[in-house]
């Protein structure tokens, strides 16, 4: 059977018909994300960026990272992260120490150092810049971790305080994926668990996923998280399933936001999508989430 589609799908007529298809997608993607680019934009008509905060979280940290050529644009994310509705008491950009330094940056990346942007480097550990180091460096701050290459609404960090208010003992994320079990209790691969969750009550089988943002309280992942050796060697592209674990080994559930805003509606920066993490991790997440929970075999998602 399989054969007989790739014959099929090989012949000039349905070979067309599927390229049409997809060019179709393409620009009807293109004409949305355009869509919600001019409601940012006329969202954001009224705001400025400003060293004086309208309101203030000391408590609260934004921590972010980037790498390679997305540097280049990552301060389009940096612009609409300092202009929430909530002020962060700090904003920090974290790159890898042997990758960028000062003088290599893009001179709209620095100009944001005078909005209360903070660029600090440490050691290459790929996508765990974005949490790790600012654990170590303010383990008794809230902290709330972003993509780099999202155009964020208004009061998206508004929203997980808020909620983080209702939850103070929770992982507050805007998106999230449900672990889903066979009949048996057995864990499903990753590919088959409940993408884009609705679920509305506090759970240990919520997974946040780094789109949106997602909220640390102070204390609610294991010690066992700094464990560089550990998440560099078991899975080292998959940070979402690090955090997680290390979640549950606290036993701190996760809650989404209320009315959480769905996948579609996320504004991309144009190109930054060609070296994703999420294009090698299709296929790699379940090998390191099998790591994690081998080295870990005292912890049951």
């Amino acid at each position: 059977m399989q054969k007989i589609k790739k014959i099929v799908k090989k012949l000039p007529l349905i070979a067309q018909w599927a390229k049409f298809r997809a060019i179709d997608r393409q620009l009807h993607y293109a004409q949305q994300q355009l869509s919600l680019a001019v409601d940012s934009i006329e969202a954001l008509a009224g705001n400025h960026l400003s060293s004086a905060p309208i309101l203030g979280a000391d408590n609260l940290i934004v921590s972010l990272t980037s790498y390679g050529s997305r540097v280049e644009h990552v301060h389009l994310t940096l612009l609409t992260l300092l202009n929430q509705s909530l002020k962060p008491a700090k904003v920090i950009l974290w790159l890898a120490e042997d990758e960028f330094t000062l003088e290599q940056l893009p001179n709209k990346l620095l100009a944001l150092r005078q909005y209360g942007l903070e660029i600090a480097f440490c050691l290459d550990i790929r996508s765990y810049k974005k949490l790790i180091p600012t654990l170590q460096r303010y383990p008794e701050h809230t902290v709330v971790t972003f993509d780099d290459d999202i155009l964020y609404p208004y009061r998206q960090l508004e929203q997980l305080v808020t909620s983080h208010q209702q939850y103070p003992n929770c992982i507050i994320c805007h998106r999230a994926h449900f672990i889903k079990k066979d009949l048996s209790g057995q864990l499903l691969p990753y590919q088959q668990w409940f993408y884009d969750s609705k679920e509305d009550k506090a759970s240990d089988k919520l997974m946040p996923v780094g789109i949106g943002g997602v909220l640390y309280p102070v204390g609610s992942l294991s010690d066992e998280v700094l464990n560089q050796q550990a998440f560099m060697t078991l899975c080292p592209q998959a940070d979402d399933l690090w955090f997680k674990v290390m979640a549950v080994k606290n036993n701190t559930l996760t809650k989404l936001v209320d009315r959480p805003m769905p996948y579609k509606n996320y504004l991309h920066i144009p190109d930054s999508q060609i070296n994703a993490l999420w294009h090698s991790n299709k296929t790699k997440n379940n090998q390191q989430l099998q790591a994690i929970l081998t080295a870990y075999a005292e912890i049951k998602l």
